[in-house]
């Protein structure tokens, strides 16, 4: 840490989530979830992209994410698709929109490992590069080392096979609602939470933040 480091001003922070159609490093990001906490509030925004190649897909992944349930072009007929509204948007629209939603911003994620490489990549594909701080914070490691440095008993002695849920129960942060669970934008509600829990905060973010949502672009 340098003295810059202590003296720039507290920078934003976004909470980020994604769905893929796989596990498999090449695999399409099909939707983005973020929410970012700003000196004037927060802001949400939610988009899936349009078309997604199927290549790599894992039917397991999909059914997790509801692929098949949520997404408006998921090829099922319409009568089984359930209705919501989304912003469903071009591989550029989509992409430049991960871009300004991150830019200048520090990452929240759950698993940094797997959602970040994934982001840069698709970023990468419209030629763009990432403009988000180059450390991102994995909050379920934050959440780790707090129920560790608070002496929380928990029965399982291996802290680094704590699951995001796990330490939520550990914590008291509310897990998604079954609505939310393994959507986008409801998993990066989730890890604005356990952000909180994991710095202390009395209330942990229980907000319901403006979502951006509109056509296909």
């Amino acid at each position: 840490m340098t003295m810059s480091d202590l003296t720039a001003p507290r920078r934003d922070v976004v909470a980020i989530d994604i769905e893929t159609v796989s596990l498999h490093p090449a695999a399409e990001v099909w939707e983005f979830g973020a929410v970012r906490r700003s000196p004037d509030g927060h802001h949400a925004v939610t988009a899936m992209l349009a078309n997604p190649s199927l290549r790599h897909a894992d039917r397991e992944a999909l059914q997790v994410g509801r692929f098949y349930d949520r997404h408006p072009h998921a090829p099922v007929p319409l009568r089984d698709r359930c209705k919501q509204s989304v912003q469903v948007l071009s591989a550029a629209h989509f992409a430049r929109l991960v871009a300004e939603t991150t830019h200048g911003a520090t990452l929240l994620v759950n698993n940094a490992a797997f959602d970040v490489p994934r982001l840069e990549r698709l970023l990468a594909a419209q030629g763009l590069v990432p403009g988000w701080h180059y450390r991102p914070v994995d909050v379920v490691d934050m959440c780790r080392g707090r129920i560790t440095a608070t002496g929380r008993v928990h029965p399982d002695p291996a802290p680094e096979m704590w699951s995001s849920r796990v330490v939520s129960q550990a914590l008291g942060v509310a897990l998604p609602t079954e609505e939310e669970a393994h959507t986008a934008l409801g998993d990066a509600r989730w890890v604005l939470r356990l952000y909180d829990a994991a710095r202390g905060a009395q209330n942990p973010a229980m907000h319901s933040p403006t979502t951006t949502t509109g056509g296909v672009l």
